[in-house]
C-alpha cells in the first residue's frame, strides 16, 4: 500500500508553504486543493526513493518521477493516467519550484519538467444553419408532440430553451457558469450579466445582445413564473426545472 503521509519535516513545511502561496496567489480552493493532492503525491515518490530533502533531489530523479506518472495506474478508473492528468501533475511539480525559487529556500533547483503532447480530436464547429435551426427548434409547435399537454408549459419550456441558447451560445458562459447563475446576476437594464463562480473562481461581467436579451427577458418574465409554479417555487436559480 502507498503511504499518504509525509515523513520529512521539510518536505511538511514546504509543501504547507507552497499551498499558502497559491492561496495568496489568489488560485480558488478546489485547485488548491488539486495541486496538494499532486504535490503531496511528488514528495511521497521523493521519500519512497529514500531522498528525504529537496537538496537530495536530482535532475534524474525528478525525470523519474515523469516516468512514474506514465505508468501510474488512475485509481478511479483503473486504467493509465491520460496525458492531460499527467500534465497537470507536471505542472503542479513546476509551480511547486516555482516556490521554491521565489523564496529562496532551495538552492540549485532542478529543471522543469517538459509537458507532454496532448492529441486532441478536432472540434465539431457549427455552422450558422446550424445554430438557426437550434433556435427554431425552440419555438412551440404543436405537431411537434405526440403528447403536446398544456400549452403554457410547452411555451414555457421553449422559452427557457431559447434564453438558455442566449446564454450559452450567445454569452458564451460553461455549463457550470450557467447551471449557477441566479436571476440577480442578470442586469437587464445594463444588458449585463455577473458571472461569480467562472474559471478560477473570478468574477466577470459579459455583456449581452439584444437579440439574446430579448429571450432571457422573455423567460424571465413569463416563461420562468409558469416553471416555478410547478414545484419550483422559492428558488433563485435562473434556470429552473
Amino acid at each position: 500500500m502507498i503511504p499518504t503521509r509525509l515523513y520529512s519535516l521539510q518536505f511538511t513545511r514546504l509543501e504547507a508553504g507552497f499551498l499558502r502561496w497559491l492561496q495568496t496567489l489568489g488560485y480558488s480552493p478546489a485547485t488548491i486543493e488539486s495541486r496538494r493532492r499532486n504535490v503531496r503525491e511528488f514528495l511521497l515518490y521523493l521519500e519512497r526513493c529514500q531522498v528525504y530533502s529537496m537538496e537530495q533531489v536530482t535532475q534524474e530523479k525528478v525525470q523519474r518521477y515523469k516516468k512514474y506518472l506514465k505508468k501510474r495506474r488512475n485509481q478511479v478508473f483503473g486504467s493509465s493516467l491520460s496525458n492531460a492528468s499527467i500534465n497537470v501533475a507536471i505542472s503542479t511539480v513546476n509551480r511547486f519550484f516555482d516556490y521554491l525559487t521565489q523564496s529562496g529556500q532551495i538552492k540549485n533547483i532542478p529543471e522543469k519538467l517538459s509537458y507532454i503532447e496532448e492529441h486532441y480530436k478536432p472540434r465539431t464547429v457549427l455552422s450558422l444553419e446550424d445554430i438557426e435551426a437550434l433556435y427554431e427548434a425552440t419555438y412551440y409547435h404543436k405537431d411537434h408532440y405526440r403528447h403536446p399537454g398544456p400549452q403554457a408549459l410547452q411555451s414555457a419550456t421553449a422559452q427557457r430553451d431559447r434564453a438558455m441558447l442566449g446564454i450559452y451560445y450567445g454569452c458564451g458562459l460553461r455549463k457550470s457558469e450557467g447551471t449557477a447563475l441566479n436571476t440577480q446576476d442578470v442586469f437587464l437594464g445594463r444588458k449585463l450579466i455577473l458571472v461569480k463562480k467562472g474559471k478560477g473562481g473570478r468574477e466577470r461581467y459579459v455583456p449581452v445582445t439584444e437579440g439574446n436579451l430579448y429571450y432571457i427577458r422573455e423567460y424571465l418574465e413569463d416563461g420562468r413564473e409558469v416553471l416555478l409554479e410547478r414545484g419550483h417555487a422559492g428558488t433563485d436559480s435562473f434556470f429552473v426545472s
